[in-house]
């Protein structure tokens, strides 16, 4: 099987010894954020620093590029793993965009609330974006790209220091962008959605049905753009993260096993998805035992992959759980 541990940019970038511990501990495949968006980060084995904190959304590629540039290399992190004998996928985030590119539409909920973090799927201006980001991985000579944020970007999705989770809103429906193009796809009047809301009463079925249409059919083809974009730069092999409002028919995603392996061994088997992303930053820590105990349950159900989130952010002794567990089902 497969084990892709994801790791930053400045995992890597100014620590000479962090490729080949990796290569130590039989990692061979990494996914290396090319963009990322805003964010505070740990990095908790660097010699130069314990946490990372990120302003703006950015690219970490030396060449040009749809984002402002980050102050961490790719192609150094890259060049260090590759070295040292780990592959290395491209990993960029596009629907969920902090602090930069202010002319790309963001949602826009019933009540007129933009939200800063979250791009119009919808927008032309998101998909040019989208398709000049996977250009920028091409140019910088990468083979395989992960994709996060290949949908929209809800709600729920942290953002700067929330302070949301009490007030017991309507999550969902506030996170359907009714800016003018959305809200005429969708047939969909923005002030009755606002009312429902304003009342705490469901959303009329029938327009919840068409926001959920229109929002799926903007993100298919956010991921066609994708696709096609990558197969015409020479990038392969392209996998998707889950989309977190259903499934998509447009390229290989990977499953969410973050939190209910039983649901998604079932997705396994009810598809022909190939892959599961896993997380190893759960609270309480995971034993060895407990992710050797899920992951063996992902293969036998169908997963040839996993990409195991996250390998930078994580404590030592959860990485060592992980490698523990990865070595016991390779």
């Amino acid at each position: 099987m497969r084990v892709t541990f994801s790791l930053f940019p400045w995992d890597v970038d100014g620590d000479p010894n962090a490729a080949a511990w990796l290569a130590e501990h039989e990692v061979t495949d990494v996914a290396l954020a090319a963009t990322y968006h805003a964010a505070r980060a740990a990095t908790p084995r660097h010699p130069a620093h314990q946490i990372v904190h990120l302003d703006h959304s950015a690219s970490y590629l030396d060449g040009p590029a749809p984002l402002p540039r980050g102050r961490f290399s790719f192609e150094r992190a890259r060049d260090d793993l590759t070295v040292a004998g780990v592959r290395v996928s491209a990993w960029v985030v596009l629907s969920h965009l902090e602090g930069a590119r202010r002319d790309i539409p963001r949602v826009i909920d019933a009540f007129g609330t933009e939200s800063r973090h979250a791009l119009c799927v919808r927008s032309p201006e998101a998909l040019e974006f989208a398709v000049e980001t996977v250009r920028s991985v091409a140019r910088a000579g990468c083979d395989r790209l992960i994709v996060e944020g290949a949908s929209w970007s809800n709600l729920g999705h942290a953002s700067l220091h929330d302070k949301i989770a009490a007030a017991d809103l309507n999550t969902r429906a506030l996170s359907w962008c009714l800016c003018q193009r959305c809200a005429s796809a969708a047939d969909v009047d923005p002030g009755r959605v606002r009312a429902a809301l304003h009342r705490r009463e469901p959303v009329p079925a029938d327009a919840a049905e068409r926001v959920r249409l229109a929002r799926r059919d903007a993100a298919d083809g956010l991921r066609a753009h994708v696709l096609h974009t990558a197969r015409a730069s020479g990038i392969a092999d392209v996998l998707f993260h889950p989309d977190p409002d259903e499934p998509s028919p447009h390229g290989r995603t990977l499953v969410d096993a973050w939190h209910d392996t039983s649901a998604a061994v079932a997705q396994f088997r009810d598809s022909t998805a190939d892959a599961a992303y896993v997380n190893i930053l759960n609270d309480p820590a995971p034993s060895a035992i407990d992710l050797g105990t899920r992951w063996s349950a992902l293969r036998a159900a169908g997963a040839n992959e996993l990409l195991v989130y996250h390998a930078g952010l994580a404590s030592t002794s959860r990485l060592d759980a992980a490698l523990t567990a990865m070595k016991g089902i390779s």
